[in-house]
């Protein structure tokens, strides 16, 4: 088992005693993305947020449980999240956001196939061998589940389509003849797939005539037209699955999901209540599951950090293991004595009552599980992954609009880069689109339906628009900032549904058309509107982009736009007439495509850059270009490609953007970019790329103090911010970021961790003073006014990072701690261009902390030397 901590612990379990023994803990040296151990216990394969796209291997010693690493295997370009040895642990299977899996020999480290075919991420992998003949199994973000043999990567054996979303988890069953999968659509589907007929779109429209369906059918009244087989499907749980496993004697499967259960089905008796057992007592998602050779007993593991033991006969929790959570780095008094704060490398720090044993207040974006009935509030800022979509509010507005796979969707403020509110259920497909005037925000959701949110009420629930028959895959609102009753909506889904919506003032709701045209069974990826809004645009998988004429339905035949692979991104220019579009010709290339609207005509341009996949493409500011983006394994650069011409050029020579970045656009005054990816959406600087924000969760938090008055909360990170947090409980903007210094400690591109922040006890007309601590060889004076902090001083002469940095209790000196064997005291008043410190305190090692007495008259520290 792993987690955010990069640890990797090795237990064995004695099932019936019900008991866990720790047998090793490897530090895997990031925060884990994925991990697998061989059947027989030999080797280890891991893959970490460090290094996403590798995957490093462990192979056990001579020991019984000492493990060292081993070789490491590098191809994606992406992050890798599947993994999958085979029976014999000589070959292991991935799967990467990159959109293939991969097959290796873990012997030598090398590459033996590579299949390709999934659009969008291949979130899950397995392995069998059936009369000889090595199959894989990859699931994936498309909704599909693919069968491949290996030797054969070229073609997979067959394509199973009957889910409805996301496919996260997937098993054969142990004689290898069926697979079991599951995902977003809240059920798991045993299947054989000997049954699997080939998808044609031709056996489509001959089940369509065959069934009587006409343009004028009800949406309600639709059959299923995709080849799906005769298959098991098995419901119950209330959210997405992300872990299905077959039992040893192949006759029942497991599932563990987002609704904190796990689940045991006889699955040849789907409908017989009796056969399923539910098993309770989780606090947080449970995202995996192993059944024991009995078939008795079970392990789970969840996000509440515990690893837990079932005896599934009796519903018994038999054992359980806690503490998965990471060193607490940090920990201080409110003023009053009355609340404590503590930071923590698991990215969190949480306020407490004195005397109380459960927090009451969490400043991060890692959920709580309270083993009591005590009522916590969640402060929660920053997506965990998967940010791909964002929106802005119209000039002026501060706000910005961020979408993510993590379910939600984070509203911005632009200036000081904290989170002002979060939407939850959005879905995972990160839909979302925002009215022109920005009062409306369209997102999908957790379920088939899409939902309408007020952007100026936090309070208003949303209304949710049912009546796609799969999940909602692509979003746009027409343009327009009339009243409530003149929007104009349009929504698509990934199974090629596209729908028109408009507000019926008889019935009170807003009703629905469809637009046929698509083919069924490939995913709608984009909608737009032109700015008179009597147009719609639409890119689909199916190789298409079509346009609508909104008040008739019709698709325009003249207007369709065809490419040579499934479309994956699509911009419209300001006046309407041009489009752009994106497509991959193959696995290494990529077309642009620079559409003339009123001609149906494009000229291109092909984009290859090895190890890089081009993600999207955008107008730049002045409309005379494609501002592109690339991402590989762990940089993302952006490209400009100046139509009339037939190359690309960076955007910004010889400057790299650290980690994914999806999608980017200029801001609506030119001056700046907005790029998304990852677990973040960042502000650059136009002219040079330079990172002027970040809108993001923090990493490891390094320290957390209180204000003077208590009514703030500053924590800095290893990510290089420093947040202020409200907690006083009375003020409208409780529990969010009121100040947020993005990269306290940068110099030039690079950002240094920040590792301790802490506030003056004096405060005057001017405002709080802040100090922080980096790992630059700085410690640094911000001044706090209003939702403003402006650096005034840089305290330099530390020959290596600064650990800590301290006010004397009248606030008139200030001491560093480095790791350069000196404590430093200076004035802290002293002019800003002042570099000389008043007094150095040398040490024999590292000096790791330093701290004022409370009268002010003496110094302690601490040093790596123990003393």
């Amino acid at each position: 088992a792993g987690g955010n901590t990069g640890q990797v612990f090795l237990r064995q379990i004695d099932w019936a005693a019900g008991t866990i023994t720790d047998l090793a803990t490897l530090d895997a040296g990031g925060s884990l993305v994925a991990l697998a151990l061989s059947a027989d216990g030999r080797r280890l394969a891991t893959v970490t947020e460090a290094r996403p796209a590798e995957v490093q291997l462990w192979d056990r010693t001579m020991q019984p449980s000492a493990f060292e690493k081993g070789r490491i295997l590098a191809g994606h370009k992406a992050k890798v999240v599947g993994l999958a040895f085979s029976a014999d642990g000589q070959q292991l299977a991935t799967g990467s956001l990159d959109e293939s899996a991969r097959l290796w020999n873990v012997a030598t480290g090398g590459q033996l196939e590579a299949y390709y075919g999934h659009f969008g991420p291949v979130w899950a992998v397995a392995h069998t061998t059936v009369g000889g003949q090595g199959l894989l199994a990859t699931a994936g973000d498309d909704g599909t589940v693919r069968i491949w043999a290996v030797g054969q990567s070229k073609t997979p054996r067959c394509v199973y389509r009957g889910h409805l979303g996301a496919v996260y988890a997937v098993d054969f069953s142990p004689a290898g003849d069926l697979v079991a999968s599951a995902g977003l659509d809240k059920t798991v589907q045993v299947w054989d797939p000997a049954q699997v007929r080939p998808f044609s779109y031709r056996d489509v429209e001959s089940r369509i005539r065959s069934r009587g369906i006409t343009p004028e059918t009800e949406t309600s009244q639709l059959p299923r037209v995709l080849p799906v087989p005769d298959h098991w499907q098995l419901v119950g749980h209330e959210a997405e699955i992300h872990a299905v496993r077959f039992t040893a004697d192949g006759r029942h499967v497991v599932s563990a999901g987002n609704d904190n259960t796990l689940r045991w089905w006889d699955f040849r008796r789907p409908a017989d209540v009796d056969s399923i057992r539910t098993l309770r007592g989780h606090g947080g998602w449970v995202r995996g599951c192993i059944p024991d050779r009995s078939g008795r007993y079970l392990a789970s593991a969840g996000h509440d950090g515990q690893l837990k033991l079932w005896d599934v006969q009796t519903y018994e929790e038999v054992g359980v293991l806690r503490s998965h959570t990471d060193a607490v780095l940090w920990a201080a008094f409110s003023p009053d004595g009355q609340r404590i704060v503590t930071a923590g490398r698991d990215r969190q720090a949480l306020l407490w009552r004195t005397g109380e044993r459960q927090p009451m207040l969490a400043l991060s974006d890692e959920p709580l599980a309270p083993a009591t009935a005590v009522p916590v509030v969640q402060l929660r800022e920053g997506h965990e992954f998967l940010v791909t979509a964002l929106a802005q509010f119209p000039l002026g507005d501060r706000r910005l609009v961020t979408s993510a796979g993590d379910n939600t969707v984070r509203i911005w403020d632009q200036v000081q880069g904290g989170q002002i509110r979060r939407l939850d259920g959005t879905g995972t497909l990160s839909v979302v689109a925002l009215s022109e005037g920005g009062h409306w925000i369209l997102t999908g959701s957790e379920r088939q339906d899409a939902l309408l949110w007020s952007a100026d009420d936090p309070l208003a629930p949303p209304l949710r628009l049912a009546g796609h028959a799969a999940e909602v895959s692509a979003a746009a609102i027409a343009p327009g900032d009339g009243p409530f009753e003149t929007l104009r909506l349009a929504t698509a889904d990934v199974a090629g549904g596209l729908r028109l919506w408009r507000y019926d003032p008889g019935r009170r709701e807003f009703v629905s058309s469809e637009l046929r045209g698509h083919e069924p069974g490939y995913a709608i990826v984009a909608l737009r509107f032109t700015p008179d809004g009597r147009r719609l645009l639409s890119a689909s998988q199916d190789h298409t982009v079509s346009t609508w004429d909104c008040e008739t339905g019709r698709r325009l035949p003249d207007a369709l736009l065809r490419h040579p692979a499934a479309v994956r991104s699509l911009d419209l220019s300001t006046d309407g007439q041009r489009a752009l579009t994106l497509c991959a010709i193959n696995r290494d290339t990529y077309r642009v495509f620079h559409w003339d609207l009123t001609r149906a005509a494009a000229e291109t341009c092909d984009f290859q850059q090895s190890g890089q996949t081009l993600a999207s493409a955008a107008f730049s500011f002045d409309q005379q270009a494609a501002l592109l983006v690339s991402t590989g394994s762990d940089t993302s650069r952006l490209w400009r490609w100046t139509f009339g011409s037939t190359g690309v050029a960076p955007l910004w020579p010889r400057h790299e953007i650290r980690g994914l970045v999806w999608t980017a656009v200029p801001t609506r005054d030119g001056r700046h970019i907005l790029a998304a990816g990852g677990s973040q959406a960042r502000l650059l600087d136009a002219a040079t790329g330079r990172q002027e924000r970040t809108f993001s969760p923090h990493s490891a938090v390094t320290s957390a103090n209180f204000s003077p008055q208590g009514d703030l909360v500053a924590t800095s990170s290893v990510d290089g911010d420093v947040k202020l947090w409200m907690t006083n409980p009375e003020d409208p903007a409780y529990g969010r970021v009121v100040v947020k210094i993005s990269g306290a400690h940068a110099v030039g591109s690079a950002h240094y961790a920040v590792n301790f922040a802490a506030f003056s006890p004096r405060a005057d007309d001017a405002g709080l003073l802040l100090a922080t601590a980096g790992d630059d060889n700085t410690a640094r004076l911000f001044r706090i006014a209003g939702q403003q902090a402006t650096q005034v001083r840089v305290l330099a002469g530390h020959r290596q990072r600064v650990r800590s940095v301290g006010f004397s209790p009248d606030g008139r000196w200030l001491v560093t701690a480095s790791d350069d064997g000196e404590a430093r005291l200076w004035p802290a008043d002293a002019p800003a261009e002042s570099t000389e410190p008043a007094a150095r305190l040398s040490h024999p090692a590292a000096v790791l902390f330093a701290a004022f007495s409370p009268d002010g008259s003496r110094i302690i520290t601490g040093c790596d030397d123990n003393n």
